[in-house]
């Protein structure tokens, strides 16, 4: 694969999938998608849900590219290692999109206009970690000539100075993706607090993408995240890509605005989009609360997402991902990023639920979660010495985690 390089072209097709399904145009004023003739207008799938096949042609002026396809970009560290591989500026979006595209997150990918799709992601032995060395991956992931760096995914945890790398990573047969998560220098034991926070959620209930520490032959510890925007199509093994937009493109908001969206404007989103809203609000407002109670003060609008299922082709949320708590870690604001009605901390049960029921939904419901929430989280502060951290962090985590869970008793 060659390295990172601008893209000398004002014109990229853009898939859905493995369909070609429209030209995105680089012009004096900014830039133009429009769907191609053939593309059907009552196809169930577009590219994006503010920009349906009904609607024909998007023009974005000033900025050069739309906020949809401006959300394909990576974010943080990543981005600024992307500018220096392609040697343009920061804003200039068209020309970043063009050297990336064609492995972004969920279905869509753009190629210069003409040119083959073909996955970019790496093909890695993940059965055997013990025979990897993370810290040559880290190394790699950070040099401007890197040669099989894919940048497509963006980076995480901003509140963390955008620290976490994240590396799309394929295992040697072939058939599973997954994102590799590694510790940056200056904050240990993020990816083993993550991998701890993860499975709490999905043993209190949430619905959580799977994940798993590794270690190399070093014992560095990364976290293998099993990527929910892949996933394996038939028997032949292929891998099949699924939409997935978050917070920022369901609302058709640029990136930078991600801590500016309170959770009531992505209760809308859901109340737009999802097929089921109803049941999609109470997993969000339960990934707010486990949010809260774990003391995950980066909760923003691109740390949720809909998702359409590759099951049963239904509009959802997607699995929750990037849990953390940045209680463990001295000197960041520990509010919450996002703002629940006017309040950005010290929440009470009663806000979950008013919040709830101006949402439309039915108090017992709320009550349930939260209970649910309660109880299955009654182990946990005793095992947060599995994270690893210094007696003193973990203390922090621990009386934080207790004081919350009595506050949402409901």
């Amino acid at each position: 694969m060659p390295a990172m390089r601008a893209v000398e072209t004002d014109r990229l097709d853009v898939f859905v999938g493995r369909e070609r399904a429209g030209l995105l145009l680089r012009n004096r004023e900014g830039s133009e998608f429009r769907y191609r003739d053939d593309y059907p207008r009552d196809a169930i799938r577009g590219v994006a849900f503010a920009i349906p096949p009904t609607r024909r042609s998007v023009i974005t002026r000033g900025i050069n590219l739309h906020p949809f396809f401006a959300g394909l970009l990576p974010e943080g560290l990543r981005l600024s290692v992307l500018v220096r591989q392609v040697k343009t500026s920061i804003d200039d979006l068209f020309s970043l999109l063009a050297a990336i595209g064609s492995d972004c997150i969920g279905d869509i990918s753009v190629v210069p206009e003409g040119e083959v799709l073909e996955d970019r992601t790496e093909l890695v032995d993940l059965s055997r970690p013990e025979d990897l060395d993370f810290g040559a991956l880290l190394q790699e992931s950070l040099d401007p000539e890197a040669t099989t760096l894919d940048l497509s995914i963006p980076g995480v945890q901003e509140k963390l100075s955008a620290a976490m790398i994240s590396l799309p990573v394929r295992a040697k047969s072939g058939t599973t993706s997954y994102i590799l998560k590694l510790d940056p220098h200056d904050r240990p034991k993020l990816v083993a607090n993550e991998g701890f926070f993860m499975r709490m959620a999905r043993d209190c209930g949430l619905k959580a993408a799977e994940v798993r520490l590794v270690a190399d032959g070093r014992g560095k510890e990364g976290l293998l995240v099993s990527r929910f925007d892949r996933r394996r199509a038939g028997d032949a093994g292929a891998i099949e890509r699924c939409h997935q937009e978050d917070g920022c493109q369901i609302l058709d908001r640029y990136p930078a605005d991600k801590y500016r969206i309170a959770a009531q404007e992505i209760m809308a989103g859901i109340d737009a989009q999802a097929s089921a809203p109803i049941v999609e609000k109470l997993r969000f407002l339960e990934l707010y609360a486990f949010s809260y109670l774990i003391g995950n003060g980066d909760l923003h609008a691109r740390n949720v997402s809909l998702r359409r299922s590759p099951a049963s082709g239904l509009i959802e949320l997607a699995p929750a991902y990037d849990l953390l708590s940045t209680q463990a870690y001295r000197g960041l604001d520990q509010r919450m990023a996002m703002k629940l009605g006017l309040k950005d901390d010290e929440f009470r049960a009663r806000d979950f639920i008013d919040f709830g029921r101006r949402n439309g939904l039915a108090e017992p419901a709320v009550r349930k979660m939260l209970a649910r929430l309660v109880a299955r989280s009654e182990p946990f502060p005793d095992r947060l010495v599995e994270i690893g951290l210094p007696a003193a962090d973990r203390d922090r985590v621990a009386r934080a985690l207790v004081e919350r869970r009595e506050r949402l008793r409901p």
